[in-house]
Order: C-alpha cells, then sequence, then structure tokens
C-alpha cells in the first residue's frame, strides 16, 4: 500500500511507473521505465560485432571490423552500445538531446550500466 508521501511523490514526478517511450502508466513498470510492449520492440545487439564500433556483423564475415570502419577513418577507439541505433531507441535519444527530457537520463544510464555489468566491459 502506498503512503501518503509516495502518492504526493508521484504527483510532482510522474515518471515513476510511466513508459517513458508511449507514456503508458502501468503499476509493473517500476523502475524499468519501460512498458514491455516498447521493450520487445527495442533491437539489442547480438554478436558478433565489430571490435570497433559495435555494429553487427555476419557469421561469415572474414573480417573483425564492418565494412564502414575497415573503409573510413574513425576519430574515435572504441564504441560499444547495447541496442541497435533505431526505432523507439532513436526516438528517445533524440527526445533526450533536442526535446528537454532530461528524465531518459534514468533509463538509459539503468540499460548501460546492466550492459557493463553483464559484458564485463571496463573501457
Amino acid at each position: 500500500m502506498k503512503t501518503y508521501v509516495e502518492s504526493f511523490l508521484e504527483l510532482l514526478y510522474p515518471e515513476k511507473n510511466t513508459c517513458f517511450f508511449c507514456d503508458v502508466y502501468d503499476d509493473a513498470i517500476g523502475d524499468k521505465y519501460i512498458c514491455s510492449e516498447c521493450e520487445r520492440k527495442i533491437k539489442k545487439i547480438q554478436s558478433p560485432t565489430c571490435i570497433k564500433c559495435s555494429k553487427p556483423l555476419d557469421f561469415n564475415s572474414p573480417s573483425e571490423l564492418c565494412k564502414d570502419c575497415s573503409s573510413f577513418k574513425h576519430y574515435f577507439e572504441i564504441s560499444k552500445s547495447p541496442f541497435a541505433y533505431e526505432g523507439i531507441i532513436k526516438k528517445g535519444i533524440y527526445s533526450f538531446k533536442y526535446y528537454n527530457n532530461p528524465y531518459f537520463y534514468k533509463f538509459f544510464g539503468n540499460c548501460l550500466l546492466d550492459f557493463m555489468k553483464t559484458t564485463n566491459y571496463t573501457n
């Protein structure tokens, strides 16, 4: 049962239990900040991936670099991402950057932290 303080805080900070992507309210969302329907729309990057930019590679690829990284000079050493930059992830990042929705950091921060823990990423 919610306390009066928790209910009052939800009035001030409505993002709890609200999907950041589709604005649906559901008690099951909690601290995930995303509903199950939107979560199914996210394309997670699977191995094998380019060792420089993390773009997906074909299983038959003779190189550890994607075509883009082997053809062009990039000004970064390495880039890692848990998700493909498309669909609702692309819209969410755009909304975070350009539409003054700073609360998206909660979702993206949690996802990146989980990704770093599961992949043992330390660089």
